[in-house]
């Protein structure tokens, strides 16, 4: 990112709502585990996103 330009993901665990972790990590987590195959930062990924969801602090 650059300059003033955030995700939005960020901008969605800044105010408080859902993100799409569910849709993006968390696709790539089942679809992995389906075929046996480890990913270890997306999972570690998604859960830290998950965390900050539900603190629903200012990041």
């Amino acid at each position: 990112m650059s300059g003033h330009h955030y995700s939005s993901m960020y901008h969605d665990v800044k105010k408080g709502r859902p993100t799409e972790i569910d849709y993006l990590n968390g696709s790539v987590i089942n679809i992995a585990k389906r075929h046996g195959i480890p990913v270890p930062y997306n999972e570690l990924l998604f859960h830290l996103i998950k965390m900050m969801e539900n603190k629903k602090s200012d990041y």
